[in-house]
Parts: structure tokens; C-alpha cells; sequence
């Protein structure tokens, strides 16, 4: 089942213009989005789902105009949403390593790891805040993206979030 998605993301990515919905909003008399504080680009920007090329990728100069562009732009947004799944896979074995660790203090520490508020351990902590940085980056550039609206990034990311799901969802799994 995920081949025919898989098959029909890649022709879409590939050839936009086969999947193209006529473009009935102009926000051309709206006023340029700079005066009205918006991200701009030189486009216009579509306020529903299209496959149309030229929406701004988080910074301007990144505007895929060409199908292959396009399609790079969502094999790198795929592997993004995979390093998504990844991170947060990564995150929970820390986690779940740490947990053991304190586990196995001994008593003098057990005290202090016990105690209402646990302590702040810098060999711990450190990492899992650096870690943490890092997921909600990930998730808000996902989320950046995907109000795009382009539907070409929206299914690469999908499918990236799936198939990192599938490789590294399982150690998050069996550590819970």
C-alpha cells in the first residue's frame, strides 16, 4: 500500500504541472504582503492546499521554480521528517538510559534523587535540554513548512514521518 503513495508523491514532486489547479485567488490587489507584514518572495501566496511551484522554503532565496526543484525540495523535506522520527527515537533511549542510571545510584544519591524536586545533574540534564533544542527545532520547521500549503511538501514530509517511524520508531517502543 505505501508504493502507490510512494509512486504517486514522486510523480507529483516530478511533475507539478500534471496535478496544477487553476489558480482562481489573486492576491495581487491586496497589497504587497510587505506592507501588511508578511513573509514575501516575489509570488503571491496561495491561501489553500496547490502543488504549484514558487512558495518560499523558510528563507527567501529558497523558492523551487522547476519540477525538479520541487522534487529536491521534498526529498530533502522527506529526509528532515525522518530525522524528526530519529530524534525523538534517540530522545527516549536517553531518557530511558538516564532513568536506569538513577535507578542505580547508590543510597547516598538515591536520598537526594528521591526528594521532591529531583536534582539538576548537569551530566544528564545538559544533554537531554541539547536534545530536546533540537526536536522542537525540527518540529517547528516541519510546521513552518507545512503552512506552505504546497501539498507536495506536505505529503513528502507525511511519508518521511512515516517511513522514520518504521525504522526508528521501535526503540522508543521497546524502551517504554
Amino acid at each position: 500500500m505505501a508504493f502507490p503513495v510512494l509512486l504517486y508523491a514522486s510523480v507529483i514532486c516530478l511533475f507539478p504541472s500534471l496535478v496544477l489547479a487553476h489558480d482562481g485567488m489573486n492576491m495581487g490587489d491586496m497589497g504587497s504582503m510587505d506592507s501588511m507584514g508578511g513573509a514575501t518572495g516575489g509570488g503571491t501566496t496561495k491561501m489553500y492546499l496547490h502543488f504549484t511551484p514558487g512558495d518560499s522554503v523558510l528563507f527567501g532565496p529558497w523558492m523551487p521554480q522547476t519540477g525538479q526543484a520541487v522534487f529536491g525540495t521534498c526529498v530533502g523535506l522527506f529526509m528532515l521528517a525522518m530525522v524528526d522520527r530519529w530524534f525523538s527515537a534517540t530522545s527516549a533511549v536517553m531518557n530511558a538510559y538516564w532513568n536506569k542510571r538513577v535507578a542505580r545510584a547508590p543510597p547516598s544519591e538515591l536520598k537526594a534523587i528521591l526528594s521532591s524536586l529531583p536534582p539538576f545533574v548537569p551530566r544528564y540534564d545538559i544533554p537531554r535540554g541539547i536534545a530536546s533544542l533540537g526536536t522542537q527545532s525540527v518540529h517547528f520547521t516541519l510546521m513552518l513548512i507545512v503552512m506552505t500549503q504546497n501539498a507536495s511538501f506536505i505529503i513528502s514530509i507525511i511519508l518521511g514521518l512515516g517511513f522514520g517511524e518504521m525504522l526508528f520508531g521501535r526503540y522508543a517502543t521497546q524502551i517504554s
